[in-house]
């Protein structure tokens, strides 16, 4: 064999029929083709446990691609956030309301998250009527809700920008004033935090955590925002779907649905190529459905998926209630129908059904991993 063969050295996996497959992660150290000669070093034919590496290289990228959208939405929105928190230490009272205030305040009921997703339009609102537990909404969803005579135990907004405002302005919002509870960052719109303050039943306040990474000078951010204002921290993920998840694992709820989190795009006939090639697509054969995701909607879902997986190890489960989207074709969240959500005579079938359904969904997704791992393992002929 020739010296420039000789260099080709790699540690090789044994399979069927005596063939030896290359491991994904070398393709890019040496120019290979199916074909090419090479030396390799024989090992047992063992399978690795957990995630392949080429899952976990995935896994890395998407984790980097939703830190590097915080940063840069943290960097466009900074002076906006500042400036609405200097306006919020005029308003927000002293003696205002944290987290800390309302710690397993609902322990042990249910908690229904309901988010603004096109599919929530399509929702079996008389059933959803029927929810006797701890109901909590985004900012977007309230009016939809209580133009259906559904009144949220808790309303919850995270944007700063000053539109937010918009998902407030409407009569139906004002008849009702005094029946829901607010969660809020103190870095909302002055005309959204005045607004709270005049109409929600309680408020509650938390400085938002700003991502520091090695900067200094941002992590002293943190504590000169408690100092000003004497409020915590309040942990919110980045986005308003989360921050109603954080909400309600404070509240001490558990199980949590989630309805309305289509968490993606719908693409149809009318989408234009410029509006096309900005997303990345998935397809569900459980409900023939098509998702188009783009970098902020497989951030927020990455983040939603990390903090409700970790949940799991603290055995609070988290359902999802959304017939279509990418949280219904995800094996990290066990599908529940709404009716058998709201009317179940026991949480604790919930409870244990949906723990059984992670299960089933976690081996189904390591199995879809694996195959498509073998799928994409190149096959050479080696001199032995």
């Amino acid at each position: 064999m020739s010296d420039e063969r000789d260099a080709y050295r790699f540690k090789a996996k044994v399979g069927a029929k005596g063939r030896i497959a290359i491991p994904t992660r070398l393709l890019g150290m040496a120019e290979l083709s199916e074909g090419t000669y090479a030396r390799f070093e024989l090992l047992p034919s063992v399978e690795p446990e957990g995630p392949s590496v080429s899952h976990e290289i995935e896994v890395t990228q998407r984790i980097a691609e939703a830190e590097e959208l915080g940063m840069n939405t943290f960097n466009a929105y900074f002076p906006m956030w500042m400036e609405n928190f200097r306006q919020s230490l005029k308003l927000i009272p002293d003696d205002a309301k944290t987290l800390s205030h309302v710690a397993d305040q609902r322990k042990g009921k249910s908690a229904l998250i309901v988010g603004a997703g096109p599919s929530l339009k399509d929702t079996d609102w008389k059933t959803l009527r029927r929810f006797k537990g701890v109901l909590i909404a985004n900012n977007k969803a309230l009016i939809p809700l209580l133009k259906h005579n559904i009144v949220p135990d808790w309303v919850v907004a995270l944007d700063g920008l000053p539109e937010v405002y918009n998902s407030f302005n409407d009569p139906v919002v004002t008849e009702h004033k005094g029946k829901c509870n607010f969660l809020g960052p103190t870095v909302l719109d002055a005309s959204v935090t005045d607004f709270a303050l005049s109409w929600a039943k309680e408020c509650v306040w938390g400085n938002p955590h700003v991502p520091s990474g090695s900067d200094s000078k941002l992590w002293n951010l943190n504590l000169v925002m408690e100092l000003l204002n004497g409020l915590e921290l309040m942990r919110h993920g980045g986005n308003v779907g989360t921050a109603s998840w954080l909400l309600a694992k404070h509240l001490g709820c558990n199980p949590i649905g989630m309805l309305g989190f289509d968490m993606c795009a719908h693409p149809d006939k009318t989408w234009t190529k410029d509006e096309a090639v900005n997303y990345e697509y998935f397809y569900n054969p459980e409900n023939d459905e098509t998702m188009a995701l783009d970098s902020p909607f497989r951030a927020y879902f990455s983040i939603l998926a990390d903090v409700t997986d970790l949940a799991w190890e603290e055995n609070i489960a988290t359902v999802n209630l959304t017939p279509v989207g990418i949280l219904h074709s995800s094996s990290l969240f066990p599908n529940c129908e709404l009716k058998r959500y709201v009317v179940a005579a026991n949480r604790k079938d919930i409870l244990k059904s949906a723990r059984r359904d992670k299960e089933r969904g976690r081996a189904k997704m390591m199995k879809k991993i694996k195959a498509i791992e073998e799928s994409q393992k190149p096959i050479f002929r080696a001199e032995v």
